[in-house]
């Protein structure tokens, strides 16, 4: 007999609420090649709208559209490490854009997070990964600054791990010349995001959800030609619409249209004559956090 489970998630209704959202990041979550300077904040408030979804952008930057309706912590050039200080965790960071202070005064509900592009070009550290000994402890790779960043984060809530906001980290998109690169990068996130959703890093669970930016890009096959239908405006930045693609995968993300993580670990732990004892760990709702809204077992003689 095949048995298998399902598990399904809740997505955002009319009339639901994600509260206030800080797009977070460097020149890509700036807007840079958007012709309005806004990027993918205005693609994604209109599809929110449109979806009446209620949100509201919150943040201590206005940068290059200079648009108060689309606020976030963003700066071009920014690294993953200068978002916060030298004095947390492991030193790794520098501080030169502490996203503290922002989280003190504004305590977002949802940090959209698109970082490493400036990172990902450089040898001097490695891209990953994030641990090496089950997230016990911290490597000093590419993510490992990211897990550190988000560990920052966390801390600066009540509660603190359980009492934080939805982090979604982006999976970033292509960079010219360097996709194999951005692609393992973006691998070493996923584990990281896992890993932290299951509170192997920080005793207990974080709510991380991954958005994937990456793929959609790759897969156009215009991607870095110049020609119409491509989504780049230069080597690493969206043009307009690379930039509505991002939008539509932020809210794919925030809907939760993915479907939850799958049971890994469904095993027989005994049986009779007319029943089965089923031992399993269930996922949750956004890979490894959050509740599933329903978990269907289903079975059939053959698989």
């Amino acid at each position: 007999m095949f048995i298998g489970l399902v598990l399904a998630a809740m997505l955002l209704a009319r009339g639901d609420t994600l509260g206030t959202i800080m797009p977070t990041g460097d020149s890509i979550t700036d807007g840079d090649g958007s012709t309005d300077g806004v990027g993918y904040r205005n693609d994604l408030a209109s599809l929110l709208f449109q979806h009446g979804i209620e949100f509201s952008y919150v943040g201590d930057e206005l940068g290059g559209g200079q648009n108060p309706d689309f606020p976030g912590h963003f700066r071009s050039g920014a690294r993953i490490e200068e978002f916060y200080p030298p004095t947390f965790g492991n030193g790794w960071g520098t501080g030169a854009f502490d996203i503290g202070p922002a989280l003190d005064q504004i305590h977002p509900d949802v940090l959209l997070i698109h970082l490493g592009t400036n990172n990902v070009p450089s040898a001097d550290t490695p891209l990953g990964p994030y641990s090496i000994d089950g997230g016990a402890t911290l490597f000093r790779s590419y993510a490992g600054y990211m897990a550190e960043l988000i560990s920052f984060v966390a801390s600066r809530y009540d509660g603190y791990p359980a009492g934080t906001p939805l982090v979604v980290v982006s999976r970033i998109i292509p960079i010219i010349n360097m996709v194999d690169r951005v692609e393992a990068f973006n691998g070493y996130l996923d584990e990281m995001a896992r890993d932290m959703a299951r509170g192997l890093v920080t005793g207990a669970p974080v709510h991380v959800v991954v958005c994937d930016q990456f793929t959609p890009f790759i897969e156009n096959p215009l991607l870095f030609t110049g020609l119409p239908g491509d989504y780049m405006s230069d080597w690493g930045h969206p043009n307009d619409l690379g930039y509505s693609v991002m939008a539509g995968s932020y809210l794919a993300t925030l809907r939760d249209d993915a479907p939850p993580g799958t049971v890994e670990d469904l095993a027989v732990w005994g049986q009779g004559p007319h029943s089965v004892r089923l031992w399993w760990t269930s996922p949750g709702d956004d890979w490894w956090s959050g509740t599933a809204a329903v978990v269907t077992m289903r079975f059939a003689p053959l698989p």
